[in-house]
């Protein structure tokens, strides 16, 4: 009904004006909006450049086709499986097992070749070596044997980790010992440097207190065996003639590499060059501080000047490196080199050709 008085029909009030109320945008039109932002934003980080990963620089292109297995298989065992001492010759036996002929073998402690024997027939398939190697000081040495065939290849075992210990090795003896007057078991054991716990349980019949003058003890007693002297094997002219077999027997067009090796923070990067104008690619192996295999490194191909350079992230400690320049038939390997990374090394995370995970060395597949 209208107002009183009014027989018009009711009117409505009018309308206020658009700022009075104060703009609402409908629902329908801003959550599209919203979802569009968040889109966006998402893409202009996923197209964003990755942080640069803290190697030295590009490793070499990936090589046409990976290294030729090689035939040959290597092992390295230490007699007795225990620890090594100063001074005190340990005996090494590598053994080697091809399809050609093994034409020799060599022995490496760290970076250093010690031994390099030819074998007696380089016709056989099967060859073993025996090595006494002296370790000269304490700590841990990383051992590797390495074996060429007739036809140019060549294979390394796996790093075979001992512990040489300063303290010389001892001898076992059970003395017989007269008791003096008034002498304890203690006492006795002490006069003639025994083994005191070993001696009280080998005689635990004899009453505590001092001992029945006369009464004969057996003490045991261990004496360090004194270290006879070891001549250095001389690194000369033998060496140098079977280097030259080597040499000869390697396939044409490939020779052993000269590998490179820097460390800039915990990034290792190593260039091999000189692997021979038949060479198809580079094969780098690593093995970190704490591994018990070498980790194999995808292949590179040799760059225009005839090198290519490989990097990743290191374990603080002491690395190990090697290469091997190769064709389609046969591989050369270079020397085992040592790298010191500094300690801390070892974040997760891609670094060049490997990563890091939970301190194990990766390929990138």
């Amino acid at each position: 009904m209208g107002p009183a008085g009014s027989g018009g029909p009711a009117v409505a009030p009018p309308p206020q004006p658009v700022a009075a109320r104060g703009r609402r945008v409908p629902a329908l039109v801003l959550v599209p909006l919203v979802v569009v932002v968040i889109a966006l934003g998402a893409a202009a980080i996923t197209l964003a450049p990755p942080p640069p990963a803290p190697s030295p620089g590009p490793s070499s292109g990936q090589a046409a086709f990976p290294p030729p297995p090689s035939p040959v298989l290597v092992s390295i065992d230490l007699a007795g499986g225990g620890p090594a001492y100063v001074g005190f010759p340990t005996q090494i036996t590598a053994a080697a097992l091809g399809l050609a002929g093994i034409a020799a073998l060599e022995l490496w402690v760290g970076g250093t070749r010690v031994e390099l024997s030819e074998t007696a027939d380089p016709s056989r398939p099967t060859a073993t070596q025996h090595w006494d190697w002296t370790p000269t000081e304490a700590g841990d040495a990383v051992l590797v044997a390495r074996a060429y065939d007739t036809d140019g290849r060549s294979a390394q075992s796996a790093p075979l980790r001992v512990t040489a210990l300063a303290e010389p090795p001892r001898s076992f003896r059970l003395l017989e010992v007269t008791a003096l007057e008034g002498e304890t078991l203690d006492a006795l054991v002490a006069r003639v440097g025994g083994d005191l716990d070993l001696a009280r349980y080998m005689n635990d019949q004899i009453p505590a207190g001092p001992l029945p003058a006369g009464l004969v003890v057996e003490v045991p007693r261990y004496d360090p065996i004194e270290a006879a002297p070891v001549a250095a094997r001389p690194q000369g002219l033998a060496d140098a003639i079977l280097a030259a077999n080597l040499s000869a027997i390697m396939p044409a067009g490939l020779s052993v590499p000269k590998l490179d090796v820097a460390v800039k923070d915990c990034v290792v990067s190593a260039t091999a060059s000189d692997g021979g104008a038949a060479a198809a690619g580079f094969a780098f192996m690593a093995l970190p501080p704490v591994g018990d295999a070498y980790v194999p490194l995808p292949p590179v191909a040799p760059k225009g000047d005839g090198s290519a350079t490989t990097s990743f992230n290191a374990l603080g400690g002491m690395n190990f490196l090697t290469v091997s320049s190769y064709d389609g038939d046969a591989s050369a390997p270079s020397a085992i080199v040592p790298v010191t990374v500094p300690p801390g090394c070892g974040t997760a995370g891609w670094t060049g050709d490997a990563r890091l995970d939970a301190g194990t060395l990766v390929v990138k597949k």
